[in-house]
């Protein structure tokens, strides 16, 4: 995740890093949370008949964090995501 994260922001320049995980997948999602990132939206029937969350953390590109901030509407179907 570290190489990761670190590609992203110093190569790409980007704002934050994303990933979707198994809403079920509570480890993962805990795991994911002490690393720093947050769910932004939760993406149903994303992985066939079970809903995945959309977690991001920001890169220092994005001072006053706003990539991470909650979608307005949390709950999309995956044909609604917009990649920002």
């Amino acid at each position: 995740m570290q190489t990761l994260e670190k590609v992203t922001e110093d190569y790409h320049e980007a704002y934050f890093v994303d990933l979707f995980v198994r809403a079920s997948n509570k480890v993962a999602i805990e795991m994911y949370e002490r690393f720093g990132y947050t769910a932004y939206r939760r993406v149903l029937n994303y992985y066939g008949e079970e809903d995945a969350f959309d977690m991001r953390k920001a890169c220092k590109r994005d001072v006053t964090k706003s990539s991470v901030v909650r979608a307005a509407k949390f709950e999309q179907n995956p044909w609604e995501i917009e990649f920002d």
